[in-house]
């Protein structure tokens, strides 16, 4: 019994360690390199010496083959590689043109032939048909797919429903981040094999890419330019990448080279270029102007040593989403009194589709509005990359978005359409490194430590030009305490939403490490991942006030329902 219940604790230990490694992840963002090396006969080569060199770099790294013929070398930035088998009594075989993706091992089998080391045969390297070394499923988006693939907007996430047992949802995310095609929505949101859209984990260079606020949106998007591959897994990933429940989106951007390499892009869209969308009745094509622009540069600061690698994109977006709404006629406007007067000579709705007769008295009517918003944001990325030696590495990457427009479209509820106002202005940063260091041969350790900002800011505002806003700046109140106004009989609202001014701050600290050892065949991966995320977010909320209007009565206002209200801070 004594010997059973020692069996039974160190069995909880095993599961107990397992189960914890299934659950903090560490990603890693490079792949491998194994195969087994046979003479002609078919049987193993031992000893024989692998070298692999990257062809971008000049990097090399050197294994042996064990007793059953086999090597695998670890930690391989995705790339093209050569493989390189020699063994005394037989020629030297060149496997070329290698591909390494992240997070997969690339079968690399070489049947050598009996000759002198000064003959060499040299073998194209084919793509696996079949991965024998996993149960993963997954695909990697190249870097030719990502530059070559048409994308709106040069927003990579679109990329991602191209995939099987993925599905785009049929409306936008709401996210706090701005995308390079919308505001702060993320239009490219997706399900993977039924899970929901917060299911989805994003990775940028092995640490956490997601957006805390919301989830199942990205926090950073990358420009193309500065992308190396997407690797897109959707089934049967392993423990390090247990986080979440759908899809895992893992992006790796590219570092530089031995070569210096560079380019400078643009893409526009203009209203003068477009049709008109066929579910446009408005007669008139919806106004659009999109430009992006901008360049990237990389290359040796030593060779075959330290590497560097920036990228720049602009983008500046002006477009609209044409709404038909019911809008105060202009018999209503000339019998409203007080207040109501007032703010529908401040902020009037926009003219009927249809004019009303002469001696009409019908309160509301039919209108239509572009509902256009002007955007703009500029990203900046920089990466660093140093072999220390043949067995230690460092990087470091850092990525900021800096973007600002008006974003009432999404945020007022309509009021937008009056002249109100929802200025949105954010940063969104990210700082990655991570150092590699290689015992032996076999085990080999990768700590990473990122840190990302998540900062933005809403604000409201209204034509300074109206005598609405004279009246609240003479009495020393800012323009966001004219409250919400709504009316019965679906007229277009006025002033700001509930949640409007705010600020959201995340502040996310992350710290991981994965120790990775290889017993013949076997691979066995250890690690933890710590994840801090401070939140000193400001919301104001303000209790929704209604302005009742009725229809028959338009003078009739409710002046008391339009008072300030407090301002509540989420403590830190």
């Amino acid at each position: 019994m004594r010997h059973l219940g020692k069996i039974a604790k160190w069995s909880a230990f095993f599961l107990l360690l397992f189960s914890v490694s299934a659950i903090l992840q560490a990603q890693f963002t490079d792949g491998d390199i194994a195969g087994t090396v046979t003479d002609p006969s078919g049987a193993a080569l031992v000893g024989a010496t692998v070298t692999i060199t990257n062809l971008q770099t000049g990097h090399l790294d050197r294994a042996q083959t064990d007793k059953i013929g086999y090597y695998r070398v670890h930690h391989l930035p995705p790339g093209t590689y050569q493989v390189r088998i020699e063994a005394a009594g037989f020629k030297v075989m060149v496997l070329k043109d290698v591909a390494v993706n992240p997070s997969v091992t690339t079968p690399a089998d070489a049947r050598v032939q009996v000759g002198t080391a000064r003959e060499t045969v040299e073998v194209e390297a084919g793509a696996a048909l079949v991965q024998t070394e996993e149960a993963r499923l997954a695909n990697t988006i190249t870097t030719r797919e990502v530059e070559n693939l048409p994308l709106n907007g040069r927003q990579v996430y679109q990329l991602v429903t191209e995939e099987p047992g993925v599905t785009a949802t049929n409306a936008p995310v709401v996210s706090s981040v701005p995308a390079p095609t919308a505001s702060v929505t993320f239009n490219y949101g997706f399900i993977a094999n039924g899970s929901t859209p917060r299911g989805n984990n994003f990775v940028l260079d092995g640490t956490s890419n997601n957006n805390e606020w919301l989830g199942g949106t990205p926090l950073i998007y990358p420009s193309l330019d500065a992308i190396q591959e997407v690797q897109v897994q959707t089934l049967n990933f392993s423990a390090e990448y247990g986080r979440n429940n759908g899809a895992i989106v893992n992006v790796v951007t590219k570092s530089g080279t031995n070569q210096y390499h560079g380019d400078v892009f643009y893409s526009g869209r203009n209203t003068a270029l477009n049709a008109r969308n066929f579910f446009n009745n408005f007669g008139e094509k919806a106004p659009l102007r999109q430009n992006q622009f901008g360049f990237a540069f990389g290359g040796p600061i030593k060779k075959e040593k330290t590497f560097f690698f920036m990228d720049y994109e602009g983008s500046r977006l002006t477009d609209s989403l044409p709404v038909k709404v019911i809008s105060e006629t202009p018999y209503t406007r000339t019998q409203a009194t007080g207040l109501a007067a007032m703010f529908f000579q401040d902020f009037p709705g926009p003219p009927c589709l249809t004019p009303p007769p002469p001696g009409s008295t019908d309160a509301t009517c039919y209108a239509e509005s572009p509902q256009i918003e002007p955007n703009r944001a500029d990203q900046y990325i920089v990466r660093v990359d140093h072999h220390i030696n043949s067995r230690n590495e460092v990087f470091a990457r850092w990525d900021s978005t800096l973007a600002s427009g008006d974003v009432a479209r999404q945020e007022l509820f309509g009021a937008g359409i009056r002249g109100f106002t929802a200025p949105f202005n954010g940063t969104f940063s990210d700082l990655a490194t991570g150092y590699t260091h290689q015992f032996s041969n076999n085990t080999l350790n990768d700590f990473r430590f990122s840190y990302s900002l998540n900062s933005s800011h809403i604000s409201f505002g209204m034509p300074s030009n109206t005598e609405t806003a004279g009246i609240l700046k003479s009495a020393g109140l800012p323009q966001s305490d004219f409250a919400w106004l709504s009316f019965d009989d679906g007229t277009i609202p006025m002033g700001g939403e509930l949640f409007v001014p705010r600020d959201f701050v995340f502040n996310t600290f992350k710290l991981d490490d994965t120790l990775l050892h290889t017993a013949g065949r076997h691979a066995f991966k250890f690690g933890f991942e710590f994840n801090h995320i401070q939140e000193n977010s400001n919301y104001r909320l303000t209790v929704l006030r209604s302005l009742s209007s009725a229809v028959s009565r338009p003078s009739r206002v409710n002046t008391d329902r339009c008072t300030p209200r407090p301002t509540w801070k989420r403590p830190p």
